[in-house]
């Protein structure tokens, strides 16, 4: 950090556990702590994510369980590998873990 600074780079430096540090860069460079499936990649091959409605998700029929298909009705398929993607029960995590970044981030001075 303090070696960027004397050569003019503009640095960060973030002290503390994992969650403060990203609290501290969301805050920092002003990124809202959400998840957004229409803005997101294929985490296996980080191709991109279309949504599939639920008058077009007969496309992912046979790519989930039965189970999974008959449930939700809002899937997003990725263009490249045909992974498919839905808001499942870790989706809850995701919102939880988002809402703890956003509270460090609003107790954090400015």
């Amino acid at each position: 950090h303090e070696r960027a600074e004397d050569a003019g780079i503009s640095s960060v430096l973030v002290r503390g556990g994992v969650d403060d540090e990203i609290a501290v860069l969301f805050r920092r460079f002003d990124i809202e702590p959400n998840v957004d499936p229409s803005k997101s990649r294929c985490s296996k091959c980080n191709g991109p994510l279309v949504e599939i409605s639920k008058d077009e998700k007969e496309q992912v029929k046979g790519l989930v369980f039965e189970q999974t298909y008959n449930y939700y009705d809002k899937f997003w398929l990725c263009t490249n590998c045909k992974s498919v993607y839905f808001q499942g029960g870790h989706w809850k995590n995701i919102r939880q873990y988002m809402n703890h970044i956003k509270s460090l981030m609003e107790a954090q001075p400015p």
